[in-house]
């Protein structure tokens, strides 16, 4: 049991989760187009969490940066979609984003 927690222990220490958000634009509807797009970004390798906000024409993709970039997803969107995908603002470590919530 020891071994299992200190794996786990490990694996949250060493794994570089990134958020990025984009700009999503050419979405018709806050139904059938956030599904479609949820459904072909959580396909890519890598990535753990997918939020759209159809109003603001906004998505925050949450990924294991040691699997996946920010440039990969977009390329791959891109392939998969008929949408069109910008890089809205810089990345941020999940992981210094709790710490500087925390204490800030």
């Amino acid at each position: 049991m020891k071994k299992i927690v200190y794996i786990i222990f490990l694996s949250f220490i060493f794994s570089n989760t990134t958020t990025t958000n984009f700009k999503v634009s050419g979405m018709m509807c806050g139904v059938g187009c956030v599904k479609n797009i949820t459904n072909n970004t959580m396909k890519i390798n890598g990535v753990k969490e997918c939020i759209i906000n159809y109003e603001k024409e906004s998505m925050e993709i949450i990924f294991d940066s040691n699997i996946v970039n920010k440039e990969k997803i977009k390329d791959e969107l891109h392939n998969t979609t008929n949408y069109l995908f910008s890089i809205k603002k810089e990345d941020s470590n999940r992981f210094s984003n709790f710490w500087n919530n925390l204490f800030n």
